[in-house]
This record gives structure tokens, C-alpha cells and sequence, in this order.
């Protein structure tokens, strides 16, 4: 696990990112743009680096890839549904995703708008989601920037070239309410915390070797004992999930040698894409450990899907999880996103994955997910309350 990377043992579906009230500090000259009062919808404002220096526009020709959050139907009355069911209300009962589409989906009529919109404006539609809530667009940067009203520009803090808005986008009018949040204006969501691979060409550690003596190795025994787990509850017969990026290989490779190691029954790995695949395995040891020991403290399972995206840009990362709520084929899985919360409410990455775990919830789906990545990965956002720092926030969950 990377340094600074803490899991809990136990996070709901429901789990929602910290909501924090940012205010920008006045601009200094040539220091990136100025970030707005927070917008109602949510990742169209600038993100706002502490000390970001304006390296120029973004080549007009350079494709971009957007996402558009729908909001629920009667999303009063789906998370009434899900205060039944966590609080075990009698009566209360969960949704199939079919049941949730024909109650809670978007309209089609809102989707055909956004795909109206997006044809005028010379995007391309690449794809709408099972749950109708996340409408994909491609297009050149100079579209996207026409379209919204905004210009994309690139910028550097810290040591980190990213992608921004130089002011707040706009939606047309007719698209007011039919929309909740556009993702991928900013990649800054997209440069995760993760550790980096080993070499191409380096065999991967043993599993059973320990990084040093004051770090001895620690196996899924180890684990069960320091939890307490009741022996008995080993995943009988379940079907868990990893969400995971790149080429994934290795990592399954590397799962059987565990196995082999601790002695563990052999788990079947199905990868299911989504997304054009890619040779990227630079998050190849945070897919170890989530594949590993998913397993490990559940050896009883009897399948263990791979969800596979191509990145993980806030694009890619939301239509993974969606494939996931959706599909229905796991109750439980496993994220490690990697976002710095204070980013993720900036680019729109909370606000339209609390849309996903709402329904996640509803439909009987659990999330496990790591904490602690502000101190991990967070590059400064500003803040009002202290100039060129980042708070670190916590986030909050629910328990089955």
C-alpha cells in the first residue's frame, strides 16, 4: 500500500466526500486562474492550485473527453428508500437496477437534449450509460471550449502540469436542471496517489518477503487475527469486485502466487473492460493488494470480478463505477480512486459519485474504499481559510 494510504475495513456504499466551502484568495499576477463562489453545478469553476503558473492555451486541436452527470428522478423519494433500509425499517426492500432505471433514471427526453446540445455544438456522443445518469462526449478542445463558454489552458504547481478552465463554463439554458455536474474539464482528478510500478521487466516481490525487519511480513492470518474474524465468515459462494485501470496482466499472475504462498483456495479472476484497453501498469501494486486481499479475507468467494478502464481520469473512473452499480453481477467491491477529496468536489468527481452510491445503496451494493488520500496525494487547493494550503477532510460513510 503506498506510504500515507490508510483502509478502513469497512465502507458503505453510501459513502459521501466531505462538502467543503471554498472562497479564492485574490489573484496574483500570472498564478492561474482566479477560483469563483462555488457554482450550482458542480466541476465547470477552476480548480484553483495553490501558485498554479498559466503555461498557455491547450492546443485547440487536442481531443477531450467529457462526461455529463444527469440527476436522479425523484431522488427525494430513493434516498427515503435508502433511510429504510439502513435503518432496517420493516417493509423496506431493495431495488433490482431494473426496478431503479424504470423509478430514478433521467428522462430520455433530458438525454436526448444533452445530445441535441452536444450535436450542435460539434461533439461527439461516445456513449449513455445503463442508468441513463452519465452521457460521454468527445470533441477538440476548442469545441469543448466554445460549447461552454470557457477557454482550456494548461498549468503547473508544484511540479504538476494539469488541465483547467480559465472561468466558470456554462450549459446552455435550455440545460439548466438537466444537468448536475461535467467531468473531465480538469484532469487534475486523473493524476492519482498511487505508487509507482516496478520496472518493466522486474519480477514483482514475493509475496511472502517483508519490506525489513521492523516491517516483518504480515499475511492474511495475520490480518484475520488483528480483525478478530469470526471463522466462519469466509464470502461462501459470493461473487466480489475490484475496480481497477491499465494492463492487468501482472496482476493476475501475481494473484495466483499468492494464493500459492498463503495456501488460499484459487479464486477465478474475470476481467470485464471498460473502455479501449491500454498498456499503462503503473497502479499495478495497488491492484496487488486490492486483488490479494479482497481474496484473502474472503477465501470463501467464488469469483472475483476485475472491473478494467482505461484511466483514471474522473471520466473513466465515473463510468467504471457506474458499470459496477449497474450491472448487477457483485454486491460488494473494492476503489481505491486515489482523489484528493477537496479536488473531487471541485471537479464534480463527488458530486456525481454520490449520485452512484445513492443508487448503489438502494440496490444492495456495498463500497469498500481506502481514506486518507488528502494526505497522500492532495496537491494545495486554496482555501480562504488559510492561502496556499490544503485541508484535509475525512470522509463519511454509512454501515450495513
Amino acid at each position: 500500500m503506498p506510504a500515507g494510504r490508510r483502509r478502513l475495513p469497512v465502507l458503505a456504499a453510501a459513502a459521501t466526500l466531505a462538502a467543503l466551502g471554498f472562497a479564492a484568495p485574490p489573484a496574483a499576477s500570472g498564478a492561474g486562474p482566479a477560483v469563483p463562489a462555488p457554482s450550482v453545478l458542480a466541476g465547470v469553476a477552476p480548480v484553483g492550485l495553490s501558485g498554479a503558473v498559466d503555461l498557455g492555451p491547450v492546443d485547440p486541436r487536442t481531443p477531450i473527453a467529457i462526461t455529463l452527470a444527469l440527476p436522479l428522478r425523484d431522488r427525494t423519494g430513493l434516498e427515503s428508500r435508502v433511510a429504510a433500509l439502513m435503518s432496517a425499517r420493516p417493509g423496506a426492500r431493495e431495488l433490482t437496477p431494473a426496478e431503479m432505471v424504470d423509478a430514478h433514471a433521467p428522462d430520455p427526453a433530458t438525454v436526448a437534449a444533452v445530445r441535441d446540445w452536444a450535436r450542435r455544438s460539434g461533439l461527439e456522443v461516445v456513449s449513455v450509460s445503463a442508468g441513463r445518469t452519465l452521457v460521454a462526449l468527445r470533441g477538440a478542445a476548442g469545441r469543448i471550449g466554445a460549447a461552454l463558454g470557457a477557454g482550456l489552458r494548461r498549468y503547473r504547481a508544484d511540479g504538476l502540469e494539469y488541465r483547467d478552465v480559465d472561468r466558470v463554463a456554462h450549459l446552455p439554458a435550455g440545460l439548466e436542471g438537466r444537468v448536475e455536474a461535467v467531468l473531465g474539464l480538469s484532469d487534475v482528478g486523473g493524476h492519482k496517489g498511487m505508487g509507482p510500478a516496478l520496472p518493466p521487466g522486474m519480477p514483482s516481490v514475493p509475496p511472502v518477503v517483508g519490506l525489513s525487519p521492523v516491517h516483518p511480513p504480515r499475511g492474511p492470518a495475520d490480518f484475520w487475527s488483528f480483525y478478530h474474524a469470526p471463522e466462519g465468515n469466509t464470502g461462501q459462494g459470493q461473487t466480489i469486485a475490484v475496480l481497477a485501470a491499465g494492463e492487468l496482466s501482472i496482476p493476475e499472475r501475481d494473484l495466483v502466487t499468492f494464493e500459492q504462498a498463503y495456501g488460499l483456495p484459487r479464486v477465478p479472476w474475470t476481467t470485464i473492460a471498460v473502455g479501449p484497453p491500454t498498456g499503462n501498469n503503473i497502479d499495478n501494486r495497488e491492484w496487488d493488494l486490492d486483488t490479494q486481499y479482497a481474496t484473502a479475507f474472503a477465501p470463501g468467494v467464488s469469483s472475483l470480478l476485475v472491473y478494467d478502464v482505461t484511466s483514471l481520469n474522473d471520466p473513466d473512473s465515473m463510468a467504471e463505477l457506474d458499470r459496477w452499480v449497474t450491472d448487477g453481477r457483485a454486491r460488494q467491491a473494492s476503489f481505491s480512486a486515489g482523489e484528493c477529496e477537496e479536488v473531487a468536489k471541485r471537479t464534480g468527481f463527488q458530486k456525481a459519485a454520490d449520485t452512484l452510491l445513492l443508487q448503489a445503496v438502494a440496490t444492495g451494493r456495498t463500497l469498500f474504499a481506502p481514506s486518507g488520500d488528502t494526505a497522500s496525494s492532495s496537491t494545495s487547493v486554496t482555501s480562504a481559510r488559510r492561502p496556499g494550503r490544503s485541508r484535509p477532510t475525512r470522509r463519511r460513510a454509512r454501515t450495513r
